[in-house]
């Protein structure tokens, strides 16, 4: 009896292995905040990169011809009259109700190739890969342009009636769950589940997410019209 109550006492103060038991709760903890941080620091400095390729974005359409067909090249009387009578050219779009048309068109940033002699759609493709250019560099790896939005709207407050056409340009980078902009590189889920004992591995985390939303807006100066570059 003496003998089992020695052995006992020995074992409890017995601390050979102690380390690495220690080392396997905390290494997958650590493992999991390290892989954090860095998963979510690519997610921090892709999101502020990509709402800088929005803003050079609608910069750059501000003052080139416009990405979308079907808009005009100067504010177009409403199809109702204001409630003083019929405006007069000159007259500022805010002036009343009615006074310029309202126009609102939006398209990706893909434009198909022009025909032969189309010249419109030459300059809306020559905008398209100048805004790309300058804005790749700056996207989540795997973007494309069908990523980037573009609107063309109607702003009051904007223009004249029958001066040159100076919407509200919105650039706006769109996602979806099928076609994500980002994924994490590291297996957060499975780790999560080591760190909380778990073996199964049963975890539905998904380790792509949809790109949040954003967008860049300016009012267009003219739109291709002048002289001046940008």
């Amino acid at each position: 009896m003496t003998v089992g109550r020695h052995t006992l006492r020995r074992f409890r103060r017995d601390e050979r292995g102690s380390t690495l038991v220690e080392l396997a709760i905390i290494l997958p903890l650590t493992f999991l905040m390290i892989f954090a941080i860095v998963d979510y620091g690519r997610l921090h400095w892709l999101v502020s990169s990509s709402r800088k390729a929005t803003e050079i974005a609608v910069r750059v359409a501000s003052v080139r011809p416009p990405i979308c067909a079907g808009l005009p090249e100067q504010h177009e009387p409403a199809a109702q009259d204001p409630a003083s009578g019929p405006a007069r050219f000159g007259t500022l779009c805010r002036a009343e109700a009615n006074v310029c048309a309202s126009v609102a068109v939006s398209c990706s940033l893909e434009v198909p190739a022009p025909g032969s002699g189309d010249t419109a759609g030459a300059l809306r493709l020559a905008t398209s890969d100048e805004i790309w250019r300058r804005i790749e560099p700056l996207m989540p790896p795997g973007s494309q342009k069908t990523h980037i939005r573009i609107a063309y709207e109607t702003d009051a407050d904007l223009g004249f009636l029958g001066g040159p056409f100076t919407p509200e340009i919105t650039v706006e980078i769109v996602d979806t769950r099928q076609d994500p902009l980002f994924e994490f590189v590291m297996p957060l889920g499975p780790l999560a589940e080591l760190a909380s004992g778990s073996t199964t591995f049963s975890s539905t985390w998904s380790r792509a997410v949809a790109f949040p939303r954003m967008s860049a807006s300016l009012p267009a100066e003219d739109l291709g019209n002048g002289t001046g570059t940008n």
